[in-house]
């Protein structure tokens, strides 16, 4: 296991170039987590892609896209390619996010946002106790870091009922004006990961996810295929 995290070390010390452009905090909470909508590792964020704008995401085999409504709401879509082939079954993949802002920190205190994540295009077949989930978050800025803290709750066919509410939480912050280090807690494991930016529209991700697992890995190549997670985002 040490040899995985010195790898991952030098692999995160050479994609740092010396063209990485510096960005805020914000830029980073705008990009797609690997739930698809934007955030840190797992968790949303309190923030959303500015109106107008689209950003891009790809997570493993998860793609997603998302685009900001007035500065206040952000719409998008997740397909997972890995767990299928041909039309029909991608058409059963795709999954629709909704996040909206209620409180900005401009105006108040702290952000607030609530949304819906991985709600199935396919309802008739896929509203079952899979991703699908509501959330509310709030976060508050420190100089270059972040405090964000929330709810989720599962929905589908056998969890319709209000409670059993799940907690998360996230802290980064940004290092060298080009990297979001983050610590998350996402409902009953821990991740932890960066977010590096190469220029304003590229970022690569570099996570370790069920940090409370590790020891269940077996070898490198369980801990690869089960626990980190490489992405790519672009926001345009």
């Amino acid at each position: 296991m040490k040899k995985v995290f010195l790898i991952l070390a030098a692999v995160m010390a050479m994609a740092l170039p010396a063209f990485a452009g510096q960005v805020d905090i914000d830029h980073f909470l705008i990009l797609p987590s690997i739930s698809g909508v934007s955030g840190f590792i797992s968790n949303p964020s309190a923030c959303v892609s500015p109106a107008g704008r689209f950003s891009l995401g790809v997570h493993n085999f998860l793609f997603k896209a998302d685009y900001g409504i007035m500065d206040r709401v952000e719409a998008g879509i997740a397909i997972d390619f890995g767990a299928t082939n041909g039309f029909t079954e991608i058409i059963k993949a795709t999954d629709i996010n909704l996040k909206g802002i209620i409180l900005k920190e401009d105006d108040m205190f702290l952000n607030l946002a609530a949304g819906i994540e991985r709600f199935p295009i396919n309802v008739f077949d896929d509203l079952t106790d899979g991703g699908l989930k509501i959330y509310a978050v709030a976060s508050k800025k420190v100089l270059d870091m972040d405090v964000s803290a929330g709810v989720k709750k599962k929905l589908g066919v056998n969890s319709i009922g209000i409670s059993d509410w799940d907690f998360m939480f996230d802290l980064s912050k940004v290092i060298n004006d080009t990297m979001l280090a983050v610590l998350e807690y996402d409902e009953k494991q821990f991740n932890a990961g960066v977010k590096i930016s190469f220029n304003y529209n590229l970022c690569v991700d570099f996570f370790v996810v069920g940090l409370n697992n590790l020891g269940r890995a077996d070898g490198i190549g369980g801990f690869l295929r089960d626990y980190f997670v490489f992405g790519i985002t672009y926001l345009q």
